[in-house]
């Protein structure tokens, strides 16, 4: 499921990860921004906020540009990952 489709490039995917849950997020930056989409583990922390958990390792500078777009959009997430995880409660 696409998130976020903008005219500058981003695209923020969520869906079903590793563990069967839908918890995988994908970020992918405009062009040039980062060479490769960034993984990421979500789901709603205890104040009712995001949580997010690289799942892998980045440069510290990519990763301070994506958790920043992340950031941006944390609302729209955040709805996704309430309304795709309500049956786990």
């Amino acid at each position: 499921m696409i998130l976020v489709k903008a005219a500058t490039g981003l695209v923020i995917e969520f869906g079903v990860g590793p563990s069967g849950k839908w918890d995988a997020l994908s970020l992918r930056l405009a062009e040039g921004l980062s060479p490769a989409p960034f993984r990421f583990e979500v789901s709603e922390g205890p104040g009712g906020r995001l949580l997010v958990r690289p799942a892998e390792a980045r440069e510290p500078a990519e990763l301070l540009v994506a958790l920043a777009v992340l950031a941006r959009h944390e609302d729209n997430v955040l709805a996704e990952v309430r309304k795709y995880n309500r049956a786990d409660g």
